[in-house]
Order: structure tokens, then sequence, then C-alpha cells
């Protein structure tokens, strides 16, 4: 009987130190996943700050663009506003020119067909140099005025295509239409589907097109890093961010705005 007992202590004995073992086994792991938990949480945050870096990065460029875009179209035209001066002296003095002709024409000869052939002369460089002064005026003025025309019926298919896409999950980096779309994504999206290609990302369509002042629908709605379409009434169709969906919604703050039909 005093074996038995001493037997049974003895695998008593085991299983205490097995389970101790296993405990001090288990408390080890579960250290070792806490301290990889807290690594992987240090990574992350540092993931996080390098791409909060990088799309600041992006946002400067798209001001940088932008400001240069900006830049061009001035030039341009002034450009063109000087054209339209230059153009205009040209006329003014080869109209000046004829009248000159018409009168010594009158002073030598004084016949009828002198004076209606001086005349015909100066009327027609005349009208020629207000025609080409009007002409480069309208060429200068036209991308500054806002008030740009284009092609209304691909900007409907344009403004179409974007309703099309309404409660589609928002994707960062997504061209899928149907399935997954960020700004830019619909925007380029919506403007294929009228035959217009664009660039892809938000700072280049940003750039895209002529400034106009006064939008209309199927415009693009810009901002810093963000884009979306006009579609009338101070309201805007555009996928917003991670964890939304293409939707409408009212346009704010103070965007500039692009057309490209």
């Amino acid at each position: 009987m005093l074996i038995y007992d001493r037997r049974k202590l003895l695998e008593l004995q085991e299983t205490q130190e097995e389970i101790q073992a296993l405990k001090t086994s288990l408390e080890e792991e579960q250290k070792a996943l806490s301290e990889a938990q807290d690594e992987y949480e240090r990574e992350e945050a540092s993931v996080n700050a390098q791409l909060e870096a990088k799309r600041s990065e992006v946002a400067d460029f798209d001001v940088l663009l932008q400001a240069a875009a900006e830049a061009a179209e001035a030039e341009a035209s002034q450009n063109s506003n000087g054209q339209a001066e230059t153009n205009g002296t040209s006329g003014g003095s080869a109209a000046a020119g004829a009248d000159s002709g018409a009168t010594s024409g009158e002073t030598a000869g004084g016949t009828t067909s002198g004076e209606t052939a001086g005349g015909t002369t100066s009327d027609g460089t005349a009208n020629g140099g207000a025609s080409g002064g009007t002409s480069s005026g309208s060429a200068g003025g036209g991308s500054g005025s806002g008030t740009t025309s284009g092609n209304t019926a691909a900007a409907q298919a344009i403004v179409n295509a974007a309703y099309s896409q309404l409660g589609v999950n928002y994707v960062y980096g997504g061209t899928s239409p149907g399935i997954g779309l960020d700004c830019s994504g619909l925007v380029q999206y919506a403007h294929r589907m009228a035959g217009i290609t664009l660039p892809r990302t938000s700072g280049a369509q940003g750039a895209s097109g002529v400034a106009v002042s006064s939008p209309q629908p199927g415009d693009i709605v810009c901002y810093v890093g963000h884009v979306g379409i006009y579609i009338g009434n101070g309201q805007m169709i555009h996928a917003p961010q991670t964890g939304d969906v293409v939707k409408i919604a009212s346009v704010y703050g103070n965007p500039w705005y692009r057309r490209c039909w």
C-alpha cells in the first residue's frame, strides 16, 4: 500500500512539473506575441507617418503644378493680347497709307475712276485691319473669361457616367468602374465615356483643359489632392475617401474648375 501511494505521489509531482513547464512555455509565447504586437504597432505607425509625408509631398506637387499651369495660361493670354495689339496697329497703318494714296490720287488725277479705286482700297484695308484686331482680341480673352464653351453632348456624357457610379466603393488607386474607384479614377472614367483622355492623377487632371470661373455640368471640381465632377446647382459627384462611396455632395471650400470637353 505504501509503495502504491509513493508511486501515485511521484506521478502527481511529474504531472505538476509538466503543467508548470507548459505554463512557463505559454507565458513565454504570450510575451513573444506581445512583443511582436508592439513591434507591429511601431512599424504601422512608421508606415503611416511615411504615407502621410508622401501625401503631403504629392499635395505640394499639385500646388506647384497648378501654379505652373496658371502662369503658362497667363503668359499665353498676354502673348495673344500683344499679338492682337500688333495686328490692330498694322491694320491702322495700312488704312492710313491707303487714305494717303487716295488723297494723292485725287490731287494728281482728280478723276472719278481714281477716287473710286482709292476709296475701295482704303475701305478694304481698313476693314481687313479691324477684322484682324477683333479676331486676335477674341482669341486672347477666351480662356480668361470663364465663358469657354465646348461640346455639350460630351459634357452630358461625363455627367451621366458619373451618375452611373453612385454607390461604388472608394478604393485608393481604384480605376475599376462598378467595383472600386478613387477620386481621379472616377473623373478619368467619366471623361473616357465621353471619348476624352485624361491623365491618371488628381494633380495632372487639375491642370488639364482650360480654366473656367463659371462652372457648368461636366467640368472638373479641383482641390489640392482631390477632384470631382460638377453637376450643377453647387453640387458635384466625387469619391471622397476610404470607407465611403461615390456620392453627390455640395461643393465646399475654394476649388478651381477645369473644362476638358
